[in-house]
């Protein structure tokens, strides 16, 4: 009887003691990051430089010292980084300037873009593919994202992309893109300016401007996303520009299943050769026009 009255006895001393170990545990695990540099003390890390070299991003609104070594917990990650510099020999988080100032190009502008690009095209004006005419970038976008350039008349469009399982692009190790979709400059303009953002519904997503064409007098976008079976691969979404500035989704394809050789971003405007898609397949992305 007594050996029976020991048993519950028993449990409970293990079960404290589990308790007392966990918590001691949690408490050595603090002690142990207290010091080290880690989301949650970056008052620990080292921030120093004397160019902007030194510096790279941690979080969204921390940059350290590039020889800092990240103690985190290795599973926090962030989808978006800040670009960095060395001010008064501290990393600090470059700023947009799109975000300091108001933008030079106002919805007026936007719609004179769209206005200029429909009534051309209605008096059946080409869209053709043209070399890089050297324009200056907006903050965020490296020359390296840019792979196609088309002119309708005297109004130009590039298209941005951005890495992902079928778009490799080579950016410089300290460079995190911040913008993909649509730049337009007219005949004469110093500097591309942006006309439509691409908005994945999820990150992994990864829509990307593919390719430019016209059909009826009308402008069509290709969009392509990382959804597909294999590299190369991925649902794709056909937007034309209203006479509005909006962009509609006009129809939805499988892209790059019968692709062989050739122009890979060019092929996307072949839609004979594409997998036809219902509507519903295609929701994972939208176009806004930049105000």
């Amino acid at each position: 009887m007594k050996k029976l009255f020991l048993i519950p006895i028993l449990l409970i001393a293990l079960f404290i003691t589990g308790c007392s170990s966990n918590i001691s545990d949690t408490k050595d695990q603090k002690i142990k990051t207290a010091n080290k540099c880690t989301y949650n003390t970056t008052d620990k890390c080292n921030q120093n430089c004397t160019a902007d070299a030194d510096c790279k991003p941690m979080t969204p609104k921390l940059c350290i010292n590039t020889k800092q070594k990240n103690e985190s917990d290795p599973v926090i990650s962030f989808y978006t980084l800040p670009n960095c510099k060395c001010e008064n020999q501290k990393c600090v988080v470059k700023e947009d300037k799109a975000i300091q100032t108001p933008n030079k190009k106002s919805d007026k502008q936007t719609n004179s873009f769209t206005s200029q690009i429909n009534q051309t095209l209605k008096k059946g004006a080409k869209i053709t593919s043209i070399k890089n005419p050297n324009l200056e970038l907006p903050t965020g976008i490296n020359s390296g994202q840019i792979k196609k350039y088309f002119k309708v008349n005297d109004v130009m469009l590039a298209l941005v992309l951005r890495n992902s399982m079928n778009v490799n692009l080579s950016l410089p190790a300290n460079f995190n893109p911040t913008f993909t979709g649509v730049l337009t400059a007219k005949k004469g303009d110093k500097e591309w300016s942006k006309l439509a953002e691409i908005k994945d519904v999820k990150m992994t997503d990864k829509n990307n401007p593919y390719y430019l064409t016209v059909s009826d007098k009308q402008l069509l976008l290709t969009v392509v996303d990382q959804n597909g079976a294999g590299s190369g691969e991925g649902v794709m979404k056909v937007f034309t520009l209203s006479e509005s500035g909006k962009w509609n989704l006009k129809s939805c394809y499988y892209f790059g299943e019968n692709y062989n050789d050739g122009d890979y971003f060019a092929f996307s405007v072949n839609f004979a050769k594409q997998k036809t898609q219902p509507m519903s397949s295609c929701k994972n992305v939208s176009l806004v026009n930049v105000k």
